[in-house]
């Protein structure tokens, strides 16, 4: 039996390896989680919705220690983070994480199952995973590096998504860790009475981050693996919103329906409440 075959049956991850040492596991379209192996440690980057058990896939990869880090709070990323004793996350989120329950995690879902982005339902959770448990949690800000022998991830703020929103970058091979920071759909969730000035702090942020690392090959999203243009697009979208060259109208997007600006395949909204389907 193949590793990535172990888990079939609970008919929730998919796992694939995009580069050598590096595993992306898709929560069944709920979310994106990450499987990192150095020479000395690995590393866990996100923990989904929490549907099955992540540590056991995890430790199915992983036979050094490892860590596990969020790229931002919101409960598609930090529901599963009970089953992990420690949890790296910036400081402007924990509260957030924190604050996730169990009916979030079910109300998620069913959100993602009635515009048919997943076949998971709530009840499919497993029992041991239906808490309200709570990891302790551990601060990472920019310029923090994850060393795993042979293999360095630094840590960058970006916030904008959440306020303690992280990518993390291997420069090494080329890859950005983007979280929900850059992806095909930008929601720019984090209360501010600026919204504007909280989506200019976004743009320059990841901006500096994806210019700052030469030629990125790949980018390794909270939903998904997708290619650097896509990351250029939506912060290209980003940038037109900010010089009034693209108006917001009103859309439904993914399970979200609100006031959105669109260039090409990307969407970005600044709205702070949106109705969600």
């Amino acid at each position: 039996m193949k590793q990535s075959e172990k888990y079939e049956m609970d008919h929730v991850y998919q796992i694939k390896e995009v580069r050598d040492g590096i595993w992306h596991i898709d929560e069944g379209g709920l979310a994106s989680a990450y499987i990192v192996r150095g020479d000395d440690r690995g590393l866990v980057i996100d923990t989904g919705t929490g549907v099955s058990s992540l540590k056991g896939l995890v430790e199915q990869y992983l036979t050094v220690p490892y860590d596990v880090v969020l790229t931002h709070g919101h409960v598609d990323h930090a529901g599963g983070i009970s089953q992990f004793e420690q949890v790296y996350i910036n400081n402007r989120d924990i509260e957030m994480a924190d604050g996730v329950t169990l009916k979030n995690r079910e109300d998620y879902i069913s959100s993602m199952y009635q515009v048919k982005s997943t076949l998971i339902k709530p009840d499919q959770i497993i029992p041991e995973l239906r808490t309200d448990a709570k990891p302790e949690y551990l601060p990472v800000q920019s310029g923090d590096v994850f060393r795993l022998g042979g293999r360095e991830l630094e840590v960058a703020e970006c916030p904008g998504h959440t306020l303690g929103s992280i990518c993390l970058i291997d420069r090494a091979d080329r890859i950005i860790f983007t979280g929900d920071s850059m992806n095909d759909l930008e929601l720019i969730c984090a209360p501010a009475e600026n919204r504007m000035g909280l989506l200019r702090q976004w743009y320059e942020s990841a901006n500096k981050i994806l210019s700052g690392c030469g030629e990125t090959e790949l980018c390794c999203g909270g939903h998904t693996v997708f290619a650097p243009e896509k990351a250029k697009e939506i912060i290209e979208c980003g940038k037109k919103v900010l010089n009034h060259e693209i108006e917001m109208e009103r859309m439904k997007i993914h399970i979200f329906i609100g006031n959105f600006a669109k260039y090409k395949n990307s969407c970005i909204t600044v709205d702070e409440v949106l109705e969600r389907i």
